[in-house]
């Protein structure tokens, strides 16, 4: 099957507004963050800030995506390049992560919905592209009978439907967060893996608490498997 065929569809979307799609962007990119070169690590952090930020405010502006996407880019082309011999399919996976936040960098800079969601699938498409280069490179543990690249792609187009939903509940929470942009903001609380759970019970912390409402909501890290089990899939920091 191809990727048309397994991807989110605009229609799909319509429980999101504009400020939804962006928070379902970043959660894309931070779906394969572990795939991103180490050299990005500081882009990657004001990237999320930049995409979160155009969700609860304004639009992020062309200059401000534009930038983000040099600076994605430059690392990238680093990393692909050092890759390319040693572990082309590491590469490869540097390459998508980049692309999906930079794509979600410039849907951020948009105002019109329909625009914002065709770069959200945009994103959602790069992060899913990591998986299935995964698969064919012999390094997804598939169940016994299922195409590792099929079992791959379809669950994390599932992962990245359920997001959708969780995103909806989680959206009046993030507009009431003080720091909707920090890394323990806004897309965690859609879904954090269980470790940053215990690590925010044990610390006390304001996340803490929307975290233990966001679980009595149905957002916990159920509705994003393939992010919940990311070492299963392999990912890794790039150079």
């Amino acid at each position: 099957m191809s990727v048309r065929a397994w991807s989110i569809k605009p229609g799909e979307l319509k429980p999101l507004g504009r400020d939804g799609l962006l928070v379902l962007a970043a959660r894309a990119a931070m779906r394969v963050e572990g795939h991103a070169p180490a050299s990005a690590r500081a882009a990657w952090r004001d990237g999320l800030a930049l995409v979160v930020g155009a969700a609860v405010r304004a639009p992020a502006g062309q200059a401000g995506a534009a930038a983000l996407a040099r600076r994605l880019r430059d690392a990238r082309a680093s990393a692909c390049h050092r890759l390319a011999v040693s572990d082309a399919p590491a590469g490869a996976c540097a390459n998508h992560a980049t692309c999906a936040l930079a794509a979600a960098g410039e849907a951020a800079a948009l105002a019109d919905r329909a625009a914002v969601a065709r770069a959200v699938i945009e994103a959602a498409k790069q992060a899913a592209s990591i998986p299935a280069v995964l698969g064919h490179a012999g390094r997804i543990r598939a169940p016994r009978g299922r195409d590792p690249v099929e079992y791959a792609a379809v669950t994390t187009w599932d992962a990245i439907r359920a997001d959708v939903a969780a995103v909806a509940v989680a959206l009046p929470a993030i507009a009431r967060a003080r720091d909707p942009c920090g890394r323990s903001g806004a897309p965690r609380r859609c879904g954090p893996p269980a470790r940053r759970r215990g690590r925010e019970r044990r610390r006390g912390d304001s996340n803490g608490s929307r975290t233990q409402a966001a679980r009595r909501s149905g957002t916990t890290e159920r509705a994003a498997p393939w992010s919940a089990r990311r070492g299963q899939i392999g990912p890794r920091r790039t150079g």
